[in-house]
């Protein structure tokens, strides 16, 4: 595993600011909510526990089927954050049927894949690409969350 991901001890609060600051008071009662779909299990237990330390409510599915019963059943998810490869289907496959149903969550893909055929249709501001930093992380969510409140 990359030493970007693999060193979850040392990670420092990201400086994003729509994030409150432990001890100070929140401006709003919602906590962000993000859905995360990775069938690596490791990769998916660092992701989560940046994300929470980052300030966001985590759901976690494996595979592409989980998530969308999750989706459905949760009704506050925010964003979702997908690898493009799952055991089930791909990320292209549940993002489609995402927006068919959520049109107004965003969706940001996770990729190890170097295969440019496979990223085709994927804009670069909705694609991570593995192994990122935990500033590339949030980078994007903050950047898919305001793109999507326009």
């Amino acid at each position: 595993m990359s030493s970007k991901l693999s060193d979850v001890n040392r990670v420092v609060a990201p400086d994003l600011p729509d994030v409150v600051a432990p001890g100070e008071p929140s401006l709003t009662s919602h906590t962000p909510s993000l859905l995360l779909v990775e069938d690596d299990e490791a990769v998916s237990r660092i992701v989560a526990k940046l994300l929470r330390f980052g300030g966001y409510r985590v759901i976690t599915a494996q595979r592409g089927s989980e998530s969308l019963q999750l989706l459905d059943d949760d009704g506050d998810i925010d964003i979702v954050l997908v690898d493009l490869l799952l055991p089930d289907m791909t990320g292209m496959q549940v993002a489609a049927l995402i927006n068919a149903k959520h049109p107004d969550i965003p969706v940001i893909f996770a990729t190890g894949a170097g295969n440019v055929a496979e990223l085709k249709g994927i804009e670069e501001e909705r694609l991570l690409r593995k192994p990122f930093s935990e500033r590339e992380l949030f980078d994007k969510i903050a950047a898919a969350m305001k793109h999507e409140h326009r």
